[in-house]
């Protein structure tokens, strides 16, 4: 071959690799099915970062989750939390209240592995979280409220389409709304929620 012709297939080849390396990433979505009403249950912990004040109490959580496809791109919606009730609690003689607020945002933030085939979680966001609690600490009465967000993995298993698990709580420190001095100025999450009925997750 000769020069020029080397010289014409080296840049037509250096040509393709650079149009290659710049074509953007394959956009995935993922859906859920069945979708629709779900509900997660389980306990979570409250403890803000002196553990002076901590204690454990059962949640249900009912929700929606949306249907059709979304883009998998971080904070798109895939559902919303709606109904929060505490049961069972122990702790310092205190009473915790899920605050009676607006619906609660559940966005997706990105997967714990490779979309799409080799996923083994989904981040997810909980926007605007709140809790209130109340009670007595060494007779001083208390009422603090916290607001803020809370991120965590739903567990994925098998092949695509994934089956879910359960939401396991990053452990954010959720900063205080609302309440006297004697309240923490920020509490801590940590918790393993059940997701029912169990979705399977389709990434295209």
């Amino acid at each position: 071959m000769s020069s020029r012709k080397s010289f014409w297939a080296a840049l037509a080849a250096l040509s393709l690799w650079c149009a290659l390396a710049a074509a953007p990433a394959q956009a995935t979505t993922l859906a859920f099915s069945p979708a629709g009403a779900v509900s997660l249950s389980g306990s979570a912990t409250f403890r803000d970062a002196s553990s002076i004040f901590s204690f454990n109490c059962a949640y249900t959580f009912d929700g929606t989750l949306n249907a059709g496809a979304v883009a998998d791109a971080p904070g798109t919606q895939i559902g919303q939390l709606e109904v929060a009730t505490v049961s069972t609690c122990s702790g310092p003689s205190f009473v915790g209240l899920l605050y009676d607020g607006e619906p609660w945002p559940l966005t997706f933030e990105g997967w714990v592995g490779t979309a799409p085939g080799a996923v083994t979680g989904m981040r997810v966001k909980i926007s605007d979280w709140a809790f209130q609690f109340h009670g007595n600490v060494l007779g001083v009465a208390m009422t603090c409220l916290y607001t803020g967000d809370v991120t965590g993995v739903i567990e994925l298993s098998g092949s695509n389409p994934y089956a879910t698990g359960s939401l396991v709580l990053d452990g954010n420190l959720v900063p205080k709304l609302s309440g006297g001095a004697s309240c923490p100025s920020t509490g801590r999450w940590n918790g393993t929620l059940a997701l029912s009925p169990s979705q399977a997750v389709t990434v295209v």
